[in-house]
């Protein structure tokens, strides 16, 4: 089981009889305190303001001749120049001054398809492509982690350009239900791929990221007095699309219920495990459909929240409670329903919410 600290986690692997080099712990430990990654930090926002007084400097004295070669070339030689030092062992070149080389290089990328005037869905298919060579040649775990993104809403107003946007919405569950997988199969990926145990940290940072940021702007867009059913910023409503879309969505809620509760069990012994995955699927579907769309937010979070502080996950567990109090607050200043009813649910919610807090943390110590 993970521990809090990377301490803690090299006494547990020495207890149980591996020997690990001491010269690799502490080079492993320094990379990850706080002195690097402030030197990232400055390394990629001091870089980031080369490149852009860089290109202003150069838009100043060329001016309309900065066009598709020009930045095509600059994007090529600047995407060379990431890809050799992405090879550099230095973590405050390699995630520092080389990550700010590798945006440069795609927006140079970018600019320069925009400059051919060319249309959305090819344009999305160039973020496609620069995403996918990202996260699979460049083993910086910061330029995996925006690979990671753009490949995700390159694809999402792919399909929303070419009208499939209900393919879309379903895209950000197979995301939960891939952040899921992430942390129940995270040894079997580490130990039978290579691939998936460089990328793992990357994928899992920023399939919550996605979460996370697709949570808050539904949130902000429902308070807006409309009905949640018929609002989405990917798809125009439609009855049968959006039937199927949500009988696609409670199939997987159930499943995810069903899975955690199974999952959490491996560790707390419950005497009646189907009663209480049935009782806990009754409330995340009942809690999903109503409360005028933030009961979706809500039980995403929770979700997040069971999942990052069962598998010691720390930055998952800020993310997930700052995702459950901006859908608690958002729902709390929705106009459509009146205060009385609102404090009557928040209230339950906080009773139930401690009351399984409690229960988990007497049986685990019990275990």
């Amino acid at each position: 089981m993970k521990t809090n600290s990377w301490r803690d986690l090299m006494h547990q692997v020495k207890e149980q009889g591996v020997v690990v080099e001491e010269q690799l712990t502490a080079r492993i430990e320094e990379e990850h305190s706080i002195k690097y990654v402030f030197l990232k930090i400055v390394a990629i926002v001091g870089s980031l303001l080369a490149m852009g007084f860089f290109f202003g400097f150069l838009f100043l004295t060329i001016g309309d001749g900065l066009g598709f070669a020009a930045f095509a070339l600059f994007g090529t030689l600047l995407y060379a120049l990431s890809f050799l030092g992405n090879k550099k062992s230095e973590p405050a070149l390699r995630d520092g001054v080389f990550v700010a080389t590798y945006c440069s290089a795609f927006a140079c990328f970018l600019a320069a398809f925009f400059d051919l005037q060319t249309s959305d869905s090819v344009n999305c298919l160039v973020v496609l492509l620069l995403s996918a060579v990202g996260l699979v040649a460049f083993k910086s775990k910061i330029i995996q982690f925006l690979s990671v993104l753009g490949g995700y809403y390159g694809l999402i107003y792919l399909l929303k350009f070419n009208h499939l946007g209900y393919m879309a919405l379903a895209l950000f569950w197979v995301v939960l239900v891939g952040v899921f997988l992430l942390f129940t199969k995270e040894l079997q990926l580490k130990i039978k791929g290579t691939f998936f145990a460089q990328k793992h940290t990357a994928l899992t940072n920023a399939l919550f990221c996605i979460l996370f940021f697709e949570v808050m702007l539904d949130n902000l867009a429902l308070i807006q007095p409309s009905s949640w059913i018929n609002h989405t910023r990917y798809v125009e409503f439609n009855l049968i699309g959006n039937r199927f879309y949500l009988a696609f969505v409670g199939v997987i809620l159930l499943g995810l219920t069903y899975f955690t509760i199974k999952q959490i069990g491996r560790n707390i012994p419950f005497k009646q495990p189907n009663l209480l995955s049935g009782g806990c699927a009754l409330f995340i579907l009942s809690l999903a459909f109503f409360m005028h769309g933030f009961g979706m937010s809500l039980a995403i979070s929770i979700f997040l929240l069971v999942w990052a502080y069962h598998f010691r996950f720390q930055k998952g567990v800020v993310v997930a409670i700052v995702m459950l109090l901006s859908s608690l607050v958002c729902y709390y200043y929705y106009l459509q329903v009146s205060l009385l009813v609102k404090s009557l649910i928040l209230m339950g919610c906080g009773l139930l919410f401690m009351s399984v807090f409690v229960i988990y943390n007497r049986l685990n110590r019990e275990k």
